[in-house]
């Protein structure tokens, strides 16, 4: 199988994300996109969220946006040519040739500091007055365009290998970046019957924005993979819970902590301050290297947790369920509500509290926990939830191997009633 991975950030975050101190260990998608031993443009590629900056811009195969900052974090605006763009470099035929940079988009490279050299101004009085110059260097001037290199690349590196299986992989307003694309590519005449696998982080599509292309998946999406906020509550990031068609494999659960916590933020507060809690985004990064590699994609520096190490990050997630849930009193907009709302693909709304598929696990940390738990201790969970008589001494032994190294999951289990045999 020769995948092709799709990495699409989330507002105002970009490629360069996997060195943000903001992360533990890098932003989620980035690091994922940094660690992918193939090739891009011909194995993979990683597409800046709306917001981000503009940086990436001269390297699309799309005419550009170039929209400000303010347009991209509140309205999303420049995700659309962010989707025109995979499905381009996917493809690999049609680009919009590159021969210069914009001024616009040098302007944008010089405030970033993105190929930038500093030079100091001759004579005391121009220094003075004008300061150092900033000047753009390895400028796009050139008889052949980036584009025309990736994609000649592209020819010569798939050749006998074409792609037969898409992976997308996104965050926030990347995840939902994630529907349009399977969407668009639906409607691509020749790609229609490629099969594409999702793996979405808190889809989060911002007010106005519940469009159809956004919260429906069709036929083509195979799999797919959701992980939601548990504790957020910010107003104005309530996530999309698509609809899906007959046949498509889906595996939807959700995180302690707030938005960014899912991808690698482990401050007490979900934005700034002291990494304190790392479980989430770690379980988080795990689970979508193993699904990822499961799809086709080579990955190298993934964590490789064992399901010891798993069930021991949701036993630190279960001692801090109360510095979790104070998390839901802090809100990017300002505004909180009591229970998070949720978009349905049917166009209706849910909270989390009234979602069968959202719905917190009054045992487990979640659906994941619950599983690696049940794998681990067969006889006891059989027991537990009904299908299997202990005696009491078989009871005792269950229960002391996980009296140590899981008090708080053995205090929520020692509270569930258990028929002897």
């Amino acid at each position: 199988m020769a995948a092709f991975t799709i990495f699409f950030c989330g507002t105002g975050s970009n490629s360069y994300d996997f060195a943000n101190t903001n992360y533990h260990q890098g932003e989620l998608i980035s690091t994922l996109a940094n660690n992918h031993a193939g090739h891009e443009f011909v194995d993979w590629i990683i597409v800046d969220g709306p917001g981000s900056g503009n940086i990436q811009e001269a390297e699309k195969w799309v005419p550009a946006g170039n929209y400000s900052g303010i347009r991209g974090k509140l309205q999303g605006k420049g995700w659309e040519e962010n989707v025109k763009h995979a499905v381009a470099v996917l493809i690999g035929t049609d680009y919009e040739e590159r021969t210069a940079h914009t001024r616009t988009e040098k302007r944008i490279l010089r405030e970033a500091g993105v190929g930038v050299d500093t030079a100091e101004r001759t004579g005391t009085l121009a220094r003075a007055l004008l300061g150092s110059t900033k000047t753009v260097h390895h400028d796009l001037h050139a008889r052949i365009s980036p584009q025309a290199l990736q994609q000649r690349k592209i020819q010569i590196m798939r050749k006998n290998k074409p792609v037969d299986c898409v992976n997308v992989v996104g965050w926030s307003r990347g995840g939902v970046t994630c529907h349009m694309f399977a969407n668009a590519l639906a409607e691509t005449e020749g790609w229609s019957h490629v099969p594409v696998n999702i793996f979405a982080c808190d889809p989060v599509p911002g007010s106005g924005n519940f469009d159809t292309h956004r919260i429906s998946l069709g036929p083509n999406v195979k799999r797919y993979v959701a992980i939601y906020a548990a504790d957020e509550r910010s107003r104005g990031f309530s996530p999309v819970l698509p609809s899906l068609a007959a046949g498509t494999e889906f595996f939807i659960t959700t995180m302690p902590g707030r938005h960014a916590t899912l991808v690698g933020n482990a401050s007490v507060d979900g934005a700034k301050g002291v990494n304190t809690f790392f479980g989430p985004g770690k379980v988080t990064r795990d689970l979508a290297e193993c699904f990822l590699q499961v799809w086709g994609a080579k990955l190298h520096n993934t964590l490789n947790l064992s399901e010891f190490q798993i069930l021991a990050s949701y036993e630190d997630m279960l001692a801090q369920t109360e510095n979790y849930q104070a998390m839901r009193d802090v809100s990017y907009t300002g505004l909180t509500q009591s229970d998070r709302a949720v978009g349905l693909g049917d166009g209706t709304w849910r909270t989390f509290g009234t979602s069968s598929t959202l719905s917190r696990e009054t045992v487990f940390v979640n659906l994941h926990h619950r599983w690696v738990f049940e794998r681990n201790f067969p006889v006891l969970y059989a027991a537990l939830f009904g299908m299997k008589k202990l005696s009491a001494e078989q009871v005792t032994l269950e229960f002391r191997r996980i009296a140590f190294q899981y008090p708080s999951l053995y205090k929520r289990l020692k509270a569930i009633p258990i028929q002897l045999r």
